[in-house]
């Protein structure tokens, strides 16, 4: 049996390979799990998802309470979506909106700060 720490070792991935790995798969075993982006598609590398879901995904240009308002509203609709940024703006530019946009409806919006030190490496 192989335990997480020896799973870790053996399979090194950066985050955003992970995240968008991971957010790809779930859009395609769910059809209403969508990417809201804040003009990060490239640097965080969900331009294939963008690319194979274009309905599903939205780029809010570098607006983060925008894009977690977009996000409540495609929740709002029926749809799981996922906003990413940069972790600093996920932490601060945007709770506002996520308190009165989202959490205080509760509805089902993903929020996922990226990149959070000086590094992005692992």
């Amino acid at each position: 049996m192989i335990t997480v720490a020896q799973a870790h070792e053996t399979e090194k991935k950066v985050m955003r390979e992970v995240y968008c790995e991971t957010l790809q798969r779930m859009a395609e075993e769910d059809g209403r799990v969508g990417g809201v982006e804040a003009d990060l598609a490239a640097p965080i590398g969900t331009v294939p998802f963008s690319r194979q879901f274009p309905e599903r995904f939205f780029d809010c240009g570098v607006q983060e309470s925008n894009m977690v308002g977009v996000g409540a509203g495609l929740s709002a609709a029926g749809m799981v979506p996922f906003a990413h940024t940069f972790a600093a703006f996920a932490a601060r530019r945007c709770m506002d909106q996520v308190f009165v946009s989202a959490s205080y409806a509760r509805l089902n919006l993903k929020l996922v700060g990226s990149d959070p030190g000086v590094t992005a490496l692992y």
